[in-house]
């Protein structure tokens, strides 16, 4: 997966070997600015935050792990993770709300599941929509 930022001046390219590589846009050329190890094994998808929240990138892996990484002086640090506690499986799709008032974010797996992720009173709390679709899941989020 390949995702630029709200302003396209970052680049995140996600990997099959779970790393995801932030490369900095110029006129002419790309920067390879961090790398973050984000999961154990392919990340499937990644999205980025609308600038208002800082500069935040979410990721879901093949390993069942939907991870929300924040920028800190060029560095990425986890400040959340989740995975289904009952049935954890592959998470497929993740996408942020770009015209929302809050920090919400959603995301699919590939036995159907949404959940939605919204970050209240200092901490996120996470919302499972069981099976709304039968099979792998992309959502769109406004």
């Amino acid at each position: 997966d390949v995702q630029p930022d709200f302003y396209g001046r970052k680049i995140a390219v996600a990997t099959s070997l779970g790393a995801i590589h932030i490369f900095q846009t110029t006129e002419n050329s790309l920067q390879l600015v961090s790398q973050i190890q984000a999961h154990v094994g392919p990340i499937l998808k990644t999205d980025f935050s609308h600038p208002r929240f800082g500069s935040l990138i979410a990721s879901s892996g093949f390993d069942g792990k939907i991870n929300l990484w924040r920028e800190n002086n060029g560095a990425f640090e986890k400040i959340y993770e989740y995975q289904d506690p009952e049935k954890p499986s592959s998470m497929t799709y993740i996408t942020f709300s770009k015209y929302n008032n809050e920090l919400l974010f959603a995301s699919g797996s590939v036995d159907g599941n949404i959940v939605i992720h919204q970050y209240k009173n200092e901490h996120f709390i996470s919302n499972k929509i069981f099976a709304l679709f039968k099979s792998l899941c992309n959502i769109f989020l406004l």
